[in-house]
């Protein structure tokens, strides 16, 4: 038995927690599967993730997800055979740790065999820089726009009074 958390983040922010308590040696794949994806995966889509990769048992893996209505009780989607109590210190200290990454909520010292964290990121706006062709710049130059002589090739050439 070996416990394992996946821990997947976008922009910083924490999405899915995903916990097991065996076959926690396979949370690197887990967690390269889940890199894989343009999009962010669904619950349905981790867990089935999961049961490919043989990460816990499908019916024993613990998934929270970051529930932004509600930042300090996120969405539980536990398996059918998990026992779960929500008055119990046990399970509150899974909502209590959510945001803490690397924090195994199975055990109260939130040691685990296996922790990787999944960092996710939205797209980027596409490039404004330009590059101009050689044309464009004889013709900026032709114009007296840019000047490209006397360019210094090193910081030592540069003319700064001090």
């Amino acid at each position: 038995m070996t416990q394992g958390i996946v821990s997947v983040r976008k922009d910083g922010t924490m999405l899915y927690k995903i916990v097991v308590g065996h076959n926690g040696m396979y949370a690197p794949k887990v967690a390269s599967m889940i890199r894989d994806f343009v999009d962010i995966p669904s619950v349905e889509t981790i867990q089935k993730i999961c049961a490919d990769a043989e990460f816990g048992c499908p019916d024993c893996v613990i998934i929270l997800e970051h529930d932004p209505d509600n930042w300090n009780h996120p969405k539980l989607h536990a398996g059918k055979d998990i026992d779960w109590d929500e008055s119990s210190p046990e399970c509150q200290r899974y909502y209590d740790t959510f945001h803490v990454e690397q924090f195994n909520p199975r055990w109260k010292y939130g040691t685990a065999d296996y922790v990787e964290v999944v960092d996710l990121y939205t797209k980027q706006k596409e490039s404004t820089l330009h590059l101009w062709s050689d044309e464009e710049v004889a013709e900026m130059k032709a114009k007296g726009q840019i000047s490209t002589e006397n360019v210094p090739s090193e910081i030592g050439d540069l003319d700064i009074p001090f």
